[in-house]
């Protein structure tokens, strides 16, 4: 069973069909109302609205540790994809 199963999802960036999330600190944790979350497809940043559906953030809400924070981890997104092209 997926323990971070949180209902049937879509990015609104891509349109990518996800129904999970996990903490990167500790994967038994689930998402709640207003987390923000990053698309394993085109890392844009979406965030959990009232009703756990994933909706666009803005980023510039964040501060500069974190917006550093969201752009690494974007950048790991798109090498992993990059990555995965070349084998193909």
């Amino acid at each position: 069973m997926n323990k971070n199963y949180v209902g049937k999802n879509i990015c609104p960036y891509c349109l990518h069909k996800t129904d999970s999330a996990i903490n990167e600190f500790d994967e038994s944790v689930k998402p709640s109302i207003g987390d923000i979350t990053l698309c394993i497809k085109c890392g844009e940043v979406s965030e959990f609205d009232k009703k756990m559906k994933l909706i666009k953030f803005n980023i510039s809400q964040l501060d500069v540790d974190e917006l550093k924070d969201i752009r690494h981890k974007q950048y790991t997104i798109a090498m992993i994809h990059w990555k995965e092209s070349q084998l193909q």
